[in-house]
């Protein structure tokens, strides 16, 4: 399985056992992490306004290089995906962060779209609908892939 991770999932990892004990579970059982290049973007930009930045931002790298964590780069099809996606929130609901993680999710075909925000768990993809269109992860929470574990 391949899994993209939000940011959130990075900070929590950092400082959550229960997150990072299930990052390793997934490693260890053969399982891909991903993160896309704005995830990267946003966990330095939050870490350098932090008092404890140089710690924060040596943690996210530790955590990156210990799970083997792959970084997800543009592409055609992210391009293609983030516009899909576009078009579907009409209404601007999610952040345009959150619509290009999960437009990088989409494009690298992975599985899963590990975050805790509740509005992208409920975000419904336009590949869910759209025949050829691409593949579509589903967002889970760590609970829920715990579950799924």
């Amino acid at each position: 399985m391949n899994i993209t991770l939000d940011a959130d999932i990075l900070f929590n990892a950092v400082s959550d056992h229960a997150t990072k004990t299930l990052l390793h579970h997934l490693v260890n059982a053969g399982h891909s992490l991903f993160v896309p290049l704005t995830v990267l973007g946003e966990v330095m930009l939050v870490s350098l306004t932090r008092d404890d930045k140089h710690e924060a931002i040596h943690d996210i790298i530790y955590l990156c290089r210990e799970l083997s964590i792959k970084f997800q780069i543009p592409s055609q099809k992210l391009r293609q995906c983030c516009m899909c996606i576009d078009d579907v929130d009409k209404h601007n609901r999610l952040q345009f962060t959150d619509k290009t993680h999960l437009g990088y999710a989409s494009a690298s075909a992975s599985d899963y779209f590990l975050t805790t925000d509740k509005l992208l768990r409920r975000f419904r993809y336009p590949c869910e609908t759209v025949d050829g269109c691409g593949s579509a992860p589903v967002c889970i929470s760590p609970d829920e892939m715990r579950e799924l574990l």
